[in-house]
């Protein structure tokens, strides 16, 4: 199928661009203080949990009219592309990420007989996609037989200061240059310390674990730990040499279902919770105290929002709308002034994929009037855009964001 170049957005430069002496830097730097700027400040594609799908990607390229293009994958399991710069300048993004060269000890992906694709990643877990598959899923889980803390002794730790890793993540950083268009945000190596437990030993596992034999997940965590402080001691300090300055630090640590916690307020606050304080405490020391630290977090997680800010958790993404008490009004009137949100533009299981343009115009202009007024809001949708999401629905999405940005 082919598309027409969708004139409106790409004659709006004004808005895109924004007021003299604005520009993505000092629009999220406003947001982050809670204030508001000349217009909201804009993420598509500029984090590896705000992208789009590739197949969805190259279907709205076609339609913007851009050319056709090869990127790069910035998270190879979800199939999700480094956006590009052309097609960043045509939306106006505000956001761009600094990530890890995750793969650097990843295997090549290798056909299999069946027509699926499989690869290894740098924590050994198996991931596998089938024939017209549209994602990897984890297949082998590298300590799903371990049972004591003493079974971790024989593990091969990936190392969070690979001199490979630090070299790409610095060309990047010098491909964004310094002309602050945009606000940089330093990616992560893994999924948080809670979730790398299911990663490495499977879901079942894992929570039997956490109720049955919590040393070996506290070890577990306490391992995770240790990688990422060695990883943001040493990207940090990499990328201030060579005078890179980052507004939002992003980590993740998936807490929630649709309808809940993973796990009790009381097991998060026991085992959990003084790991994050560690970690965000760390990360707010190595940066000076000048980048705020987010936490990507998905599900019903309004419970312990209150404990994730006094973990030192400064920015939440996304908000995801769709899931049990996360109504975004309400969340706005008792966090807006503690906590800045990135993301809830629009609910991406239901509406972004399966509304109308209509309904997906409605929804994007009731989230920002309930998330953006006084600034803490960075608009995106509540997760990254999946390869199911007409390109009527994404564009309907973005121009009905400046009418009302």
């Amino acid at each position: 199928m082919s598309f027409e170049p969708n004139r409106r957005i790409i004659d709006l430069p004004a808005k895109r661009n924004g007021e003299p002496g604005w520009n993505g830097s000092r629009r999220v730097e406003q947001a982050l203080r809670h204030q508001e700027s000349d217009r909201i400040p804009l993420d598509i594609g500029g984090t590896r949990v705000t992208g789009i799908h590739l197949q969805a990607y190259h279907r709205y390229r076609a339609r913007l009219g851009l050319p056709p293009s090869k990127p790069a994958l910035q998270v190879r399991y979800l199939q999700l592309p480094r956006v590009e710069e052309d097609f960043r300048s045509v939306l106006g993004v505000d956001l761009e990420s600094i990530d890890p060269e995750t793969f650097v000890r990843e295997t090549e992906t290798k056909q299999d007989g069946n027509g699926g694709a499989r690869y290894t990643d740098m924590w050994g877990c198996g991931w596998y996609m089938p024939k017209d598959g549209a994602y990897f899923d984890l297949s082998r889980f590298p300590l799903a037989e371990a049972e004591s803390p003493k079974d971790l002794e024989s593990f091969d730790w990936p190392p969070g200061d690979d001199p490979a890793m630090l070299s790409h993540m610095a060309e990047q950083a010098r491909k964004i240059g310094d002309d602050h268009r945009r606000a940089v945000v330093l990616g992560r190596t893994s999924p948080g310390i809670f979730e790398m437990c299911s990663v490495l030993c499977g879901y079942e596992k894992a929570m039997m674990d956490l109720a049955g034999n919590p040393t070996l997940s506290e070890a577990i965590m306490d391992r995770v730990l240790e990688h990422k402080f060695e990883y943001y001691r040493a990207a940090i300090g990499a990328l201030r040499s060579v005078g890179v300055e980052f507004f939002i630090i992003s980590e993740s640590d998936d807490l929630g279902s649709q309808s809940g916690l993973l796990i009790s307020p009381q097991m998060y606050r026991r085992l959990v919770k003084p790991r994050h304080t560690r970690l965000f405490e760390m990360i707010k020391d190595c940066s000076g105290g000048r980048a705020a630290v987010e936490l990507h977090c998905c599900g019903a997680i309004r419970e312990i929002l209150p404990d994730l800010i006094e973990s030192g958790v400064e920015v939440l993404n996304p908000v995801q709308v769709s899931a049990a008490g996360m109504d975004t009004a309400e969340l706005k009137k008792e966090f807006g002034d503690s906590i800045v949100f990135h993301g809830g533009g629009v609910d991406s299981q239901a509406t972004l994929p399966y509304g109308t343009p209509a309904e997906v115009r409605e929804e994007v202009r009731r989230r920002i009037e309930e998330l953006a007024p006084g600034g803490g809001f960075i608009f995106t949708p509540v997760h990254s855009i999946q390869l199911d999401v007409p390109v009527e629905n994404f564009m309907a999405m973005i121009e009905t964001f400046y009418e009302y940005a």
